[in-house]
């Protein structure tokens, strides 16, 4: 069965996940930059899904044209991530680092009787109090 900590199994499978870190990433790259262009092309009906196409694309010719697997499974996963989020609504890799990703809402800071703002202060302290 083999040890998965020896040294020739962390060499090999570290090389498979970089690869595929780096096919994740220019599947973005392809999504962020050609997915545009596709969606005239597509039609109405898969002009929403046209980052995840690209992207899909991308990795069907990365295998085919390139021959480095590990490279496309990335760009397909990175694909698969981009059709999820289009499909349900949720955070897609193209939102992953913008502003309102990650917002926080129900922290409302109250006022004191001076008028202060009281920073430790949240809406379940307050329900405590």
């Amino acid at each position: 069965m083999g040890q998965p900590f020896s040294k020739t199994a962390f060499k090999s499978g570290s090389r498979v996940v970089m690869r595929g870190a780096a096919g994740g990433a220019v599947a973005k790259l392809l999504a962020d930059n050609v997915s545009s262009a596709l969606e005239p092309i597509l039609g109405s009906t898969l002009a929403p899904y046209s980052r995840p196409i690209t992207a899909a694309l991308g990795a069907y010719l990365t295998e085919t044209m390139v021959k480095n697997r590990d490279l496309a499974l990335g760009m397909a996963g990175a694909a698969g991530a981009e059709l999820a989020g289009s499909l349900t609504g949720a955070i897609g890799l193209s939102d992953m680092y913008s502003s309102n990703a990650m917002a926080l809402s129900g922290y409302e800071v109250p006022l004191n009787d001076m008028g202060a703002s009281n920073i430790y202060a949240s809406s379940y302290a307050n329900n405590l109090m």
